[in-house]
């Protein structure tokens, strides 16, 4: 049966002209999802009341995304149902499905639960010690390193940096440079900076294992990849100085509380008092929990809201809002105030939302530096005393970093195995195998395309810098081209969002150099725990590298290939086992599937329109 589900509603889709849409990913510069072409479908009065009056010209309040599950081919699949357009009581509706596919797509990196070790709970009396502990290993053994990177962003002229030697990590022999209090001077010598790198294949396995998947394949077996780590500059670790508090309001703590409809809500004023002039970083999460009422959340701050988030009557449920602000005391009382409203002061019996935290809000106040009174900036001596990999990655989701990969290496996720992900590189699996015989489906006259001019640009992002360049290929049949090209409108473009820090020798030491800031830019290095706490040469992930190892037999299939695109018939039954990545025979080839259309047509019977590339 093909329905689609969802905590308001469940809609049958089986006497309904459905057409579904699967594309395979191996042509696409991004993962995809399945989708329906536009629906028709009448609104009742029942439905209508469950989207929130959508059919009310004046409502704000009304539904047109609702997420669930959708049931195709006797399967379930992670959905989303999105309502487009409306005529009277006619609603023209899609739904997009396989989203278990793509786990924690739209999750940023800085929430993954990365490692986080405080330093009191260890052996080691600093992070210098600890450091050095982990300078000798490599992933899987330990998640993150310390590699030396040089780096140009801290003022040498000021107070704070003056004693700084240009390197993140800087160990000299077996030792880790310390910074220090001059007692004689009154200085704070900061001559290093300590910074934890995660490595790459640690945030790939914490991010697939949130949904029970263990990560393997390809790209975990390259002994390249296995040394990829994060470079970030992190504020966290240039600015701390180790005064941190936490700030736990619970649902217990409110100042007035009353019923609504036999719900407990409450009323909240609590405040928090910065202990002394200084920079402070505010970050955790506020929560609403409401069911069918307004609810409101804030932060004030100087007489002004610094965060503020109102949820509407009609919403119900537990909302996460994220905090991650910094604000400047230098006068006034330092008082912070969380205000909210409307929010639940306990859990109903036979309550089903998220009871794992009582909290309504739960935030860390991190000092990052300190004012004198007339407001003028304290030099502090930086000295960090936990590893916490959230604040050293790049500001963008889990999707974003496949993607990157995806374009990287020419890579693909295969969720076939129960528990597992297989992260592969696609040129590994061209031979034919597991081939579906579709011959009893030609017909005699297939649409046939050739390539014709068709050409491929394989291309880091453009990066603004005058140190560095990186290399581009132009692909066409038969010909490479390095730099010295130009595009035409049959060019598709591979284009990668990352830089691999170049390695470069500074002040003798010859080590990566974290040349551009750009937060939402993967930047990578590679150690792999061997020659002292130095980057290693990217060669092997530069441009014309990966093409040979990863895009050059792929490129050369789509080029000299033939596409072949037809319809017929098919039952459901055979149906469910053509699957997008299969290998099918017909037309006297080998052939891979582009993308398959289907259409319901009656119960059981789909008219199925594929489109193939030969392989050759």
């Amino acid at each position: 049966m093909e329905k689609f589900t969802c905590s308001k509603f469940e809609l049958d889709l089986t006497n309904y002209n459905m057409s579904i849409v699967d594309e395979n990913h191996w042509f696409s510069d991004r993962f995809l999802t399945k989708q329906t072409l536009p629906i028709t479908v009448t609104i009742t009065d029942e439905l209508n009341e469950k989207l929130g009056d959508i059919l009310s010209y004046n409502s704000d309040s009304s539904e047109t995304i609702e997420s669930g599950y959708c049931y195709h081919l006797g399967v379930e699949h992670e959905a989303v149902l999105e309502i487009e357009d409306i005529t009277g009581r006619e609603a023209s509706i899609s739904i997009r499905f396989g989203y278990e596919d793509l786990p924690n797509h739209n999750t940023k990196l800085s929430e993954l639960a990365l490692d986080y070790v405080n330093l009191d709970d260890t052996p080691y009396s600093n992070i210098y010690d600890y450091a050095n502990s982990v300078v000798s290993k490599s992933w899987p053994e330990v998640s993150h390193n310390f590699t030396a990177v040089h780096v140009d962003k801290f003022d040498t002229d000021s107070d704070q940096w003056q004693a700084f030697e240009g390197l993140l990590n800087k160990r000299v022999g077996s030792a880790f440079i310390e910074n220090e209090y001059d007692a004689v001077d009154d200085l704070q010598l900061n001559r290093n900076i300590m910074q934890p790198q995660p490595y790459l294949m640690h945030v790939l396995e914490v991010g697939f294992a949130e949904f029970g998947r263990q990560i393997t394949g390809d790209l975990v077996n390259d002994v390249n990849w296995k040394k990829a780590l994060f470079s970030e500059v992190s504020e966290y670790y240039s600015t701390i100085n180790g005064t941190s508090d936490t700030w736990l309001v619970e649902m217990s703590e409110f100042s007035s509380e009353y019923q609504i409809r036999g719900n407990w809500y409450g009323d909240f004023f609590n405040y928090y008092t910065l202990p002394s002039y200084g920079r402070y970083r505010i970050a955790g999460n506020l929560f609403i929990r409401k069911w069918y009422s307004w609810g409101a959340i804030a932060l004030e701050f100087g007489g002004e809201y610094i965060v503020k988030h109102l949820t509407h009557y009609e919403q119900s449920g537990t909302f996460y809002y994220q905090v991650d602000i910094v604000v400047e005391y230098i006068s006034g009382d330092g008082i912070i105030g969380m205000i909210s409203e409307g929010n639940r002061t306990r859990f109903p019996d036979g309550y089903q939302g998220d009871i794992s935290t009582e909290a309504i809000s739960d935030l860390t106040i991190t000092k990052l530096s300190s004012y004198d009174g007339s407001g003028n900036f304290e030099p502090s001596l930086v000295a960090p005393d936990d590893i916490k990999l959230t604040e050293c990655v790049p500001d963008m989701t889990f999707g974003d970093l496949m993607t990157i990969l995806k374009n990287w290496k020419n890579l693909d996720l295969d969720f076939s195995v129960p528990d597992y992900v297989g992260l592969n590189y696609i040129h590994n699996q061209l031979a034919p195998a597991d081939v579906k015989d579709l011959r009893n489906y030609e017909i005699k006259a297939p649409l046939i395309t050739k390539s014709s001019g068709d050409s491929y640009l394989l291309k880091f992002q453009d990066i603004t810098s005058d140190e560095y360049s990186y290399d581009q290929v132009f692909i066409e049949k038969n010909k490479i081209t390095i730099n010295n090209f130009t595009t035409n409108d049959d060019t598709s473009e591979i284009s990668i969002n990352a830089v691999p820090l170049p390695i470069i020798e500074r002040n003798g030491v010859k080590t990566a150099h974290h040349f551009v800031d750009d937060s939402s830019k993967l930047k990578l290095i590679f150690y792999n725990g061997t020659g002292g706490n130095l980057a290693q040469d990217p060669f092997y992930v530069l441009i014309q590298s990966i093409y040979e190892s990863d895009y050059q037999e792929w490129l050369n299939i789509r080029l000299t290939g033939s596409l072949f695109k037809w319809s017929f018939k098919m039952t459901e039954e055979n149906l469910r086992d053509l699957k997008i990545r299969n290998k099918v025979y017909c037309y006297k080839n080998n052939n891979i599937i582009k993308s398959v259309a289907k259409d319901l047509v009656s119960r059981g019977i789909w008219n199925v329109e594929a489109e193939i590339l030969t392989l050759k």
